[in-house]
């Protein structure tokens, strides 16, 4: 378990990707640097949307690695930057693979007023 490994092996690429292969959510035991790759954010991402709670901020700010975790999950919406959550296309996407359109409840309200239809009607289509 990644936890347990010492700081210098949570920081190797090839370590920290073989835990999250069999864990998403060792990436939060792995070292900044290794949490603001890209790469292994996205892999951790593929098996769990949820642990792009574990990447950097400016990771989660990334649109390709919040479309990824959003594509398998809307509600990892929730775990990305304000800057995504406002993006129009982003929070449409998780309306649309959220269950019951949960992911608006993390969608600013800027795009919940009734000015962005789109979104509103992915979300009660949903329902």
């Amino acid at each position: 378990a990644l936890q347990y490994a010492s700081e210098a092996m949570r920081g190797f690429r090839h370590v920290v990707l073989q835990a999250i292969r069999r864990e998403a959510h060792a990436l939060q035991f792995a070292t900044e640097s290794i949490r603001g790759s890209k790469e292994v954010v996205a892999e951790a991402v593929r098996r769990d949307a949820s642990a792009l709670q574990y990447a950097t901020e400016a990771v989660r700010g990334d649109k390709d690695i919040v479309m990824e975790a959003i594509a398998r999950n809307g509600l990892a919406l929730q775990y990305a930057t304000e800057a995504m959550r406002s993006d129009a296309g982003i929070a449409e996407a998780a309306a649309v693979t959220s269950r019951r359109s949960l992911a608006l409840e993390y969608t600013p309200e800027e795009l919940k007023d009734g000015s962005r239809e789109d979104i509103a009607a992915e979300a009660v289509d949903l329902l």
